[in-house]
């Protein structure tokens, strides 16, 4: 504790922050890491006003648990970045009270479309409600369509079952009529370039079924019936085998 004080005291020169290495040396001894008893009602009193009144969230989170020896309260502060709530409450929460907290993360970060809850959900139907949220608030669609470039669509899944990729396939559309409308189109390319990288490697690693991701870009028609033919079956949609006319093909 003394190494910690010592440390707090050269971060932090300002003459308040004094006043608060004397609280949390005080706190440690008398609450010898294990909170505040009714004996020392006076001290706990004056560390609940100090915490209102603290800037810094880690001097809050410090303070608080230091006073209440209760880390529901430190999980709480929103101002703590969600890496390092989750590592303590990794650490330190028995499996019901962890279960409780990751579902408060996951709502928490589908309300406020915080892409920081796509560390808990990952790439499920509620990682693509927390990315709609995110778009729906910032209008960000850049973010939205990259991101979820980076998982193959066919690959979203939510309990084993594989997600519609509808959704991302619009703010993939989004974003490249963006670039489109802006004349960047190196960006576009590289952007379809990298995308279809991502995919053809998750495809090469057995990751995903293979299917036809684009369509076809030339057409086969008859040049006497006019029907189109289908490149892979060599009959024109629609019409049996014997009205297929040889030799009479054009592209």
């Amino acid at each position: 504790m003394s190494h910690l004080l010592e440390g707090l005291n050269q971060l932090l020169p300002d003459e308040s922050h004094y006043l608060i290495c004397g609280t949390i040396a005080a706190l440690t001894h008398n609450g010898s890491g294990h909170g505040l008893n009714h004996s020392n009602a006076d001290l706990r009193e004056y560390c609940e006003r100090l915490v209102v009144h603290l800037q810094d969230p880690y001097l809050r989170a410090m303070i608080t648990h230091l006073t209440v020896n209760d880390w529901t309260d430190v999980l709480d502060e929103d101002s703590l970045p969600i890496r390092e709530r989750l590592a303590v409450a990794f650490q330190f929460l028995d499996d019901k009270a962890l279960t409780s907290f990751l579902r408060s993360v996951v709502d928490q970060a589908v309300q406020r479309g915080d892409l920081t809850g796509l560390i808990v959900t990952g790439f499920t139907a509620q990682g693509m409600e927390v990315l709609q949220k995110y778009v729906d608030v910032t209008g960000d669609v850049q973010t939205a369509a990259i991101i979820s470039s980076l998982r193959v669509p066919s690959l979203i899944t939510h309990n084993g079952k594989t997600l519609t990729k509808s959704v991302v396939d619009r703010w993939v559309e989004a974003y490249q009529n963006l670039l489109d409308g802006w004349k960047l189109f190196h960006h576009r390319c590289q952007f379809d370039i990298e995308r279809g990288n991502i995919i053809q490697g998750a495809l090469g690693g057995g990751e995903g079924q293979r299917k036809q991701w684009q369509p076809r870009q030339i057409m086969i028609r008859c040049n006497f019936c006019n029907k189109t033919v289908d490149v892979v079956s060599g009959k024109a949609k629609g019409v049996s085998e014997h009205t297929i006319h040889s030799n009479h093909f054009e592209f």
